[in-house]
């Protein structure tokens, strides 16, 4: 029992030790911490009348619909498919065909 008395003893100096000296060590001044941020204002006043406006279309594949005309979330379509759960109010469909039409593509912006 006295061996452990002095085990434990030991572990309870040498944490007070770490502590005592981890409080003396200089903390980093808070301004090195600091990053100075690039001053724009010269380039939004020089370019600022220069509005751009982009606007681009996707031709996208036309999304499956539920029943009542609403469109079904992309996730959900696919834990459905992944887990093999038939997709609810849209018809099952026939394995891939060559006659079978291809879904039409509709255009979108982006």
């Amino acid at each position: 029992m006295l061996s452990w008395e002095r085990t434990g003893f030991r572990h309870w100096a040498l944490a007070a030790a770490t502590a005592a000296a981890l409080s003396l060590m200089p903390l980093a001044p808070a301004s090195a911490q600091l990053r100075v941020l690039p001053d724009f204002t010269e380039l939004v006043e020089q370019v600022g009348p220069s509005v751009v406006n982009i606007r681009t279309l996707e031709k996208v594949a036309a999304r499956p619909r539920l029943g009542n005309g609403g469109a079904i979330d992309e996730e959900m379509l696919e834990f459905f498919r992944r887990f093999g759960v038939p997709i609810p109010n849209i018809p099952r469909q026939p394995g891939p065909r060559s006659n079978r039409p291809q879904p039409q593509e509709e255009e979108q912006p982006r």
